[in-house]
């Protein structure tokens, strides 16, 4: 296992990944891949994180995956699931992983060394059968956990199972809102309470994908094919970045937002990345440095790198 000390990310990182490097002033087509035996072999990464600017985790499927630079490490769950989803907070000093059934999180004991706690065992039968665990999120020292149709909360060492009552597809946190993106919509959790996103019932029939912050306030909704909207709290309206034709023809399936620029990854047809302060769309498949055109997952890190997890 690997120490979490300090070391220095290189400038532009990637793997099962792509890595694409981000100046100051624009985009550099500069990529990165990391073959999939060079960490474990597992063949999908579902959710990417960064904890401070030293270090990488990936939700991948034989364990959470740990990258600070030079060398990779795995940690299986308990339960030996696929890992879904992985959450670095700064703020408890620990790593939280969900898989199939199963969640918890790693920190590192005295030695340094990373040290697997789980949660889900203290959950009774009922409570357990959350499925696969896509979403792990925090706020004021309120932890989500987003299944495939259900959201556990855990405050003060108590959990409360919060049922959604349809297919869950998606959720995300932005300025201290849960959002869930459903087949029917976008939802917002209120106290242990779902309701729909007041003013966006056009999104009712809509896949939806993510949902990001706005730069100027109120917050982006991504769709799979219908592109973008703004949402201001309000209203909903389309909001135009000039690849509204690309993404009517081709599934958009994550994204990740950090500053100006918007990445979403597709299903076959790559990454496509959109500098909101030019309207400026960069594209990035096999063509040019993807090694797979089909994306599961893209974050950004600390040092501004954009990670891609690539299917195989």
């Amino acid at each position: 296992m690997t120490h979490m000390k300090k070391r220095l990310l290189p400038l532009i990182v990637s793997f099962l990944l792509v890595s694409v490097c981000a100046s100051a002033s624009d985009w550099n087509n500069f990529i990165i891949n990391y073959n999939k035996t060079l960490y474990g072999k597992g063949s999908q990464t579902w959710q990417i994180g960064s904890y401070s600017s030293n270090w990488s985790y990936f939700a991948n499927k034989n364990g959470m995956l740990q990258f600070d630079g030079n060398s990779w490490n795995i940690f299986p769950l308990k339960n030996g699931s696929d890992v879904r989803s992985v959450l670095p907070s700064v703020s408890q000093k620990r790593i939280y992983a969900g898989g199939i059934n199963e969640f918890g999180y790693f920190e590192p004991g005295d030695d340094g060394r990373l040290i697997y706690t789980c949660m889900s065992d203290s959950l009774d039968a009922t409570s357990r059968a959350i499925g696969n665990v896509w979403g792990i999120h925090e706020n004021d020292n309120i932890l989500y956990l987003q299944g495939d149709g259900r959201v556990l909360k855990f405050l003060n060492g108590k959990y409360t199972t919060i049922e959604m009552n349809c297919k869950i597809d998606c959720s995300d946190m932005v300025n201290g809102v849960l959002y869930i993106g459903t087949d029917h919509g976008v939802w917002v959790l209120v106290g242990n309470t779902f309701f729909p996103l007041q003013g966006a019932d056009s999104l009712a029939s809509n896949r939806i994908r993510g949902i990001i912050p706005h730069k100027g306030g109120g917050i982006i909704i991504v769709t799979a094919y219908d592109g973008l909207f703004y949402y201001n709290g309000r209203t909903i309206a389309p909001f135009i970045t000039g690849a509204e034709d690309f993404m009517r023809e081709n599934e958009v399936f994550c994204v990740a937002a950090q500053d100006d620029k918007i990445a979403l990854g597709t299903i076959h047809k790559g990454l496509l990345l959109i500098d909101c302060a030019t309207m400026d769309v960069k594209y990035f498949n096999e063509n040019n440095g993807l090694r797979n055109n089909t994306v599961l997952s893209v974050a950004f890190d600390g040092q501004g790198n954009l990670w891609a997890g690539l299917d195989s």
